[in-house]
């Protein structure tokens, strides 16, 4: 037996196997986990980033997010200057390939409580994925579905 599927359904599994790769952030920070926080949140807010990759020897070893700074600097009352990223970065990261679809992301994410992916293509960093850009994205691609008629 077949299961027949509307233009809507059709187009919403469409949106949901879009790659990452469509979304990503390649703009990614990148820092050696014996720097200091301040220099992390600079460059955070030049280039306007939730997050901060931290490495050991080149290789990606944790991530921290806003909420780490949040809770594990801010709530303390600790000073960036004096914070070394590798004491309050979250390991480890979870990474996925450039063809992981926003639904096995956005699935990988839920089971593993984490809202960014490191997006990498063998050994290399590509960038990052965040919650909020996979939902932004896809109510923006849902949004235009709607407006050109093919959800009716």
């Amino acid at each position: 037996m077949y299961r027949v599927m509307s233009n809507t359904a059709l187009s919403r599994e469409k949106i949901m196997l879009t790659p990452v790769a469509s979304i990503l952030d390649t703009n990614a920070i990148i820092l050696e986990g014996d720097r200091y926080l301040d220099e992390g949140l600079r460059l955070m807010q030049e280039r306007n980033s939730r997050c901060i990759l931290v490495s050991h020897l080149g290789e990606v070893m944790g991530l921290i997010s806003e909420t780490d700074i949040l809770f594990k600097v801010a709530q303390e009352n600790r000073s960036p200057h004096k914070v070394k990223l590798r004491e309050i970065m979250t390991t480890p990261v979870v990474a996925v390939h450039t063809q992981t679809t926003f639904e096995q992301a956005l699935a990988i994410m839920n089971r593993r409580k984490v809202r960014q992916l490191m997006v990498h293509a063998y050994s290399a960093v590509l960038g990052i994925v965040t919650k909020d850009d996979l939902i932004n994205k896809i109510n923006s691609l849902m949004s235009q579905l709607e407006s050109s008629g093919q959800t009716k």
